[in-house]
């Protein structure tokens, strides 16, 4: 027969991992037109480097790790949801709505002399910075970004319809970054 205290050891250790498990909060995205599960989308936590993609069912589930920002869930073409308060015991279900956009205006201007290539280096030397980590970094999906300089007031502006991908890969991290306004 084992003496109490390894009763008690073997009790606090079967305690302890399942106290390790990690929390989730987890969820299904649908179409809110078609009331179809949407395979892809995007659900990260707000300011962090910590997301997920949901699988063909539309079903996602993220780990916590003492976490208190906000849930986004996004998707190219529909209306991002910010969910402020969530709980890792409850299911969610987001429906997503497609977002009605009107296109850019093309505005053909002599003012503006800097080819794309130009204006992307400028922006990615203001935004990323200098670092050798800042240098690491790529944007996967440049395309995304629409950029414009004034000759005028020297200013260079660049805003994003959708989430901008930016990769490290010195410090191992992918994040989407929501660029609304950037001058």
């Amino acid at each position: 027969m084992f003496p109490i205290n390894f009763k008690l050891a073997s009790f606090l250790f079967f305690l302890s991992i399942f106290s390790l498990q990690a929390q989730q909060v987890s969820g299904v995205v649908y179409n809110k037109k078609t009331q179809e599960p949407m395979e892809g989308v995007t659900v990260y936590f707000n300011n962090t480097t910590i997301g997920t993609i949901t699988n063909s069912k539309g079903i996602f589930k993220l780990d916590i790790q003492e976490i208190r920002t906000s849930l986004v869930v996004s998707f190219l073409g529909f209306k991002k949801i910010v969910q402020e308060n969530y709980s890792e015991d409850k299911v969610y279900t987001f429906y997503l709505e497609e977002e009605i956009s009107v296109l850019n205006e093309v505005v053909i201007s002599t003012q503006d002399s800097w080819t794309r290539e130009h204006k992307l280096i400028q922006f990615k030397r203001h935004f990323l910075g200098y670092s050798k980590n800042a240098l690491s970094c790529s944007i996967l999906n440049e395309d995304e970004i629409f950029l414009k300089f004034d000759e005028k007031s020297m200013q260079l502006t660049a805003t994003s319809k959708t989430p901008i991908i930016i990769k490290n890969d010195n410090l191992k991290y992918e994040i989407a970054y929501d660029l609304q306004d950037f001058e």
